[in-house]
């Protein structure tokens, strides 16, 4: 690589984008701090310290609300993502300089500094999202795959969906075309996308790609999230990988266990006041039961009753179990909005302080699901290796109306990668989704089986052009 090449040229930019962002931002921090709270001050070099630990704050929410992935996010999603990230750390620092002038400030300037930042930091996404593409303009790719049902609706989804990474399909390629024509067709494309192929075949692509320095895209199975998940081990001069046999160490349960007494504990002490308000609204709209209870798997398989608010009409399912759509005529008012922000869940606090669930986890799924989805998709129950929790990897980083393949392989992601920093994470960005209304979207049909809703593909171009959006069902109505 040369020492002016491209790829040099578009990592410098970036890297300047992501210095702005912090160095404007402590810049607007400091220009507050000596304006308005000469009192949190100190008179020398103490500012510098102060200004370190501001750094620091702001750095630390911004990685983890993954701030600095421009030109791979939206910019309405890194705008929401940074926005959240400076209130935190605005939020800390006010407690801060309360301690450090033994008194309680005045909050309006950091307010007012938090606008001040978000507006900063609109402009220099913009900016930058526009030199990532100018420098780094989207490539052709080519999709690699088996034709299954999981792989037309993402391929769907990348090709339709405003919300898709920004990948641009190109041609697709079954992989029943031979060796020789998919390599043929392969050199003609800078990234690949490799599908649910066979092993030997995805084996040959990945080393085509690593001979032929060309990018590529891996849908992984279950099998492929263990294995990168696996431990280095070297026995004399053979190297292996290790992977445990459980998925967390007692430490690791018992440490996890201790914060969800505390988490739901301290939730109920706080959220109680909106959750008798909540209970007084369900039972003023029409005199019906406060509400919704159901038997859910969690950890080997146990058998538990899941609680929230009810959301819904009485006797939403009187004619049989139906799945949210958008613009459900049977949800109400109140449960409109307890759904939109999330509130609906808070009684799922009682499940975590009884045990049944955790506050992080795979989504507590009804009995009939878990067994459906079973025969169709057998690692579905890997997922119960954990408890059930309130919030989750697939919870977050998916939608209310993500397929089931694409929730296990999230959930296994967080199972196979556990750590106290995941669960800190996911947390702190449960926070983000509530502003999301993307993430609360309901599914486009009703009934209990898997419905698509695609066209039927007699060539890779007509693949290309006429797949329709796969909806597959995976939630009952109150999930």
């Amino acid at each position: 690589m040369s020492k002016f090449s491209l790829r040099r040229f578009k990592g410098a930019a970036i890297f300047i984008a992501k210095a702005l962002l912090m160095i404007g931002s402590v810049f607007l921090f400091l220009l507050t701090l000596f304006t308005f709270y000469d009192d949190a001050t100190f008179p020398q070099r103490g500012n510098y310290v102060l200004a370190f630990l501001y750094s620091c704050i702001i750095i630390t929410f911004a990685t983890m609300y993954e701030c600095f992935k421009i030109g791979q996010h939206r910019i309405k999603e890194l705008v929401l993502s940074f926005s959240i990230s400076v209130f935190l750390t605005n939020f800390f620092t006010f407690f801060i300089l309360s301690l450090i002038a033994s008194k309680i400030l005045s909050p309006l300037a950091l307010v007012s500094l938090t606008l001040a930042q978000i507006v900063f930091g609109t402009v220099v996404y913009i900016c930058a999202n526009k030199v990532y593409f100018v420098i780094n303009p989207i490539s052709r790719c080519l999709f690699v795959t088996t034709g299954s049902e999981y792989e037309q609706d993402v391929l769907s989804k990348l090709q339709y969906s405003k919300n898709s990474s920004r990948i641009n399909i190109h041609s697709v390629i079954n992989a029943d075309a031979g060796l020789e024509n998919i390599y043929n067709e392969m050199n003609k494309y800078g990234t690949i996308m490799i599908g649910d192929i066979d092993t030997e075949l995805k084996n040959f692509i990945i080393k085509y790609c690593y001979e032929k320095n060309k990018s590529f895209y891996l849908l992984p199975s279950v099998q492929d999230i263990v294995i990168n998940a696996a431990t280095e081990y070297q026995f004399g001069d053979t190297i292996m990988f290790y992977s445990k046999s459980r998925s967390m160490s007692i430490e690791q349960l018992a440490i996890k266990r201790l914060m969800d007494l505390a988490i739901s504990i301290v939730g109920l002490i706080l959220a109680s006041p909106i959750m008798l308000v909540i209970a007084i609204l369900i039972k003023a709209h029409d005199g019906g039961p406060v509400f919704f209870k159901q038997e859910r798997y969690t950890r080997n398989e146990k058998v538990f009753t899941l609680i929230k608010f009810r959301s819904m009409i009485v006797d939403a399912e009187k004619d049989g179990a139906a799945f949210t759509v958008n613009n459900d005529s049977r949800i109400t008012p109140i449960g409109r909005f307890i759904r939109a922000t999330r509130l609906d869940e808070l009684p799922q606090l009682i499940n975590i302080l009884k045990g049944d669930m955790s506050f992080v986890g795979p989504r507590a799924e009804r009995i009939e699901n878990v067994e459906s989805y079973s025969q169709k998709l057998p690692d579905f129950k890997y997922r119960l290796k954990v408890k059930a929790g309130l919030t989750g990897y697939a919870q977050i980083f998916g939608k209310y109306n993500t397929s089931c393949e694409d929730k296990v392989r999230m959930d296994m992601l967080y199972i196979q990668n556990y750590s106290l920093f995941l669960d800190l994470k996911i947390i702190f960005y449960t926070l983000k989704i509530i502003f999301m209304k993307e993430s609360t979207e309901g599914f486009k049909t009703n009934g209990l089986e898997e419905k698509s809703n695609q066209a039927a593909v007699e060539s890779e171009a007509e693949t290309q052009d006429k797949l329709q959006e796969t909806n597959p069902a995976q939630e009952n109505s109150e999930s």
